[in-house]
């Protein structure tokens, strides 16, 4: 298995498995380099040898963008791990820098460089199928007789979605073990969905969907939108979201927060907002609005102070089942912290609520909170 290195794929579909062939079906609106780079290095850290086929820009323009997040492409091509195809060259007469250089009109030609490349340990990314299918009269035959040729090999074929006719899509579509969309979001227009729609490899695959974030020109994350933090005044919301987010912005007056307070988090494959809550209740319209489309919670108790218990109780049951939740209780570096397991049974919590003893102020067992509610999210 080649794991994508995002979250959600990798635990529900395992990743992509080897000598499997993959396509990835990608709104015009998404720059398809990006992806198959994601996909490079994936298969760049899992050991495999990377084969590029790169036919409709020059191959220095994929090794720019490479490096321009931190994929030094050129290092693993000199211990022979990367391999580029020019199959671009050609079509515009210029001199390829590359070893291996292909007229992609000249299907033997295709087929028997590809055939030569494949072996059981390569991973092979096809940087735009569309350009294939066209330089070889649009005959989906034509394609799969090349792609045929490389059955040794793991494949991913990255395929902009413009028009075509739904007869050709659906014959392509058959040929592949997995067939996956990347399209934007209806209702986050600004990010994009990565979809299943076939992975033969497992029964369930079709119910497979989550938002993505670009965060480099070859990196992609799952997106959490909004992870809400919540708890009562004086909890230590505020501390938890700048001790977990570098960049964090809070809305306050005289030290306290009367708006919200708000962090981002690229953390283990995740890119995910923060969003903290005042904990009074004249500020429950502010709650109400920033539940609306939460996909976690984080409950903040203050465990040295009993008084803040009942209104704890009370977030709970106006946030329980809107989304996974963990609790933490906070504040176990005061001697008067009551241990989490006490906690639970005075806020009369359900055993599938995860409270997890932490120290906001101290950094003490925070990622722990995050990685509890990602594991919840991710199953």
């Amino acid at each position: 298995m080649i794991r994508l290195r995002l979250p959600l794929f990798d635990r529900q579909l395992g990743g992509i498995p080897a000598s499997s062939k993959n396509l990835f079906m990608i709104s015009p609106s998404f720059d398809p380099s990006i992806l198959g780079l994601h996909i490079v290095r994936a298969g760049l850290e899992e050991g495999y040898r990377v084969v590029y086929f790169v036919n409709n820009k020059p191959p220095l323009s994929v090794k720019r963008q490479a490096r321009r997040s931190r994929l030094n492409v050129e290092a693993y091509e000199q211990k022979g791990q990367f391999v580029m195809v020019d199959a671009y060259s050609m079509l515009s007469g210029a001199e390829s820098p590359e070893r291996c250089v292909v007229n992609p009109y000249d299907v033997s030609s295709v087929k028997k460089v590809l055939a030569d490349l494949s072996s059981e340990k390569t991973l092979l990314v096809l940087d735009s199928l569309n350009s294939l299918l066209e330089s070889l009269g649009g005959e989906v035959g034509h394609i799969m007789d090349v792609l045929n040729a490389t059955d040794a090999s793991t494949l991913a074929a990255l395929f902009s979605s413009w028009t075509y006719m739904t007869e050709l899509l659906e014959e392509m579509e058959n040929f592949f073990n997995g067939v996956f969309e990347v399209k934007p979001d209806p209702l986050f227009i600004v990010e994009n969905q990565l979809r299943a729609k076939k992975a033969s490899w497992i029964a369930k695959a079709r119910s497979l969907s989550f938002l993505v974030k670009v965060v480099s020109p070859s990196e992609l994350r799952v997106y959490l939108p909004k992870v809400v933090v919540v708890g009562p005044y004086n909890a230590g919301k505020t501390t938890l979201i700048h001790a977990l987010a570098e960049d964090a912005v809070s809305v306050e007056r005289m030290g306290t927060t009367v708006a919200l307070d708000h962090g981002s988090l690229d953390y283990k494959g995740f890119y995910m907002e923060l969003f903290g809550t005042p904990g009074q209740p004249q500020f429950e319209p502010i709650l109400d609005m920033m539940m609306n489309g939460a996909v976690g919670l984080i409950l903040v108790v203050d465990s040295a102070d009993a008084s803040s218990f009942e209104r704890a109780r009370e977030l709970f049951k106006k946030c329980e089942g809107k989304a996974p939740m963990v609790v933490a209780a906070n504040k176990q570096d005061l001697e008067s912290a009551i241990p989490p397991g006490e906690l639970r049974a005075r806020l009369k919590l359900p055993p599938s609520i995860p409270v997890v003893g932490c120290s906001a102020k101290n950094r003490v067992n925070i990622f722990l909170l995050l990685d509890i509610l990602l594991n919840m999210l991710s199953t």
